[in-house]
């Protein structure tokens, strides 16, 4: 099997044998895959940095296929600073939680126009909000902002709500407060600000973030995420804080 100039952006890359590197793509067609790029740390030199668009090509009838090709597109669209820290923890994202060869060309089109968004963005939780609701539907996981899971009530503004595994936001009620979030759960005033993209309110960008990690989890596993730890160390202090 060969490919050629397929739409692409590298995840990850780690070294292979002696002058080699096993890369993890992005692809617009074919999803999530696994490439070794041989002679990658000498002779060819491949440029394979992430948050560059790149067309790649491979051989291979193997679940390793060989790289044959990445010519760049464009130059990366994250440098340095806050939104390459963003930029890692999304590509972190997505290497835990997209299965292998499983085309999503949305989910793809989204992520090309968020590296871009992020290198300009003022305020990039929105931009990450949207992308990890995104993540989650096309994965079938969708969560529905509008809708209590259980009773198939419209989210009342006035009412709170409790995120459950299977069943999405469930209304809190006596019998159910003690096991909420915080004694409460999810403001429904704010979960309507989530569905509309409203995120002015610092207390709606709070929600957000909760009820993303709470959604997040059960895919994602008990190991951590290593970009959230970087966001934690002092250099990442400086203009954003953890916003993933």
């Amino acid at each position: 099997m060969t490919i050629d100039a397929e739409p692409a952006f590298v995840l990850h890359t780690r070294p292979y044998r002696e002058t080699g590197a096993l890369v993890d793509l992005f692809c617009r067609h074919q999803g999530r895959l696994r490439v070794v790029a041989r002679g990658g740390r000498a002779g060819r030199g491949w440029r394979l940095g992430p948050f560059t668009p790149l067309a790649v090509g491979w051989r291979g009838r193997g679940e390793l296929k060989t790289l044959t090709t990445a010519d760049a597109g464009a130059a990366a669209l994250l440098a340095a600073g806050r939104e390459l820290l963003l930029g890692l923890y999304v590509n972190e994202l997505l290497m835990r939680l997209l299965p292998a060869h499983s085309p999503h060309e949305r989910l793809f089109d989204r992520y090309q126009g968020l590296l871009g968004e992020l290198a300009v963005a003022a305020d990039p939780e929105p931009l990450l909000r949207d992308f990890e609701l995104l993540v989650l539907d096309q994965l079938g996981y969708g969560l529905d902002l509008g809708y209590d899971g259980v009773h198939g009530e419209p989210v009342s503004a006035h009412e709170f709500y409790q995120f459950v595994i299977d069943d999405g936001l469930v209304r809190v009620t006596a019998a159910s407060v003690s096991a909420a979030p915080a004694g409460r759960g999810f403001a429904g005033a704010h979960l309507l600000a989530m569905a509309q993209n409203r995120y002015h309110d610092p207390a709606v960008k709070r929600t957000a973030k909760q009820l993303l990690r709470l959604a997040l989890q059960p895919h994602l596993g008990m190991r951590p995420l290593y970009s959230r730890e970087l966001f934690r160390a002092p250099t990442a202090s400086d203009g954003g804080g953890n916003s993933g």
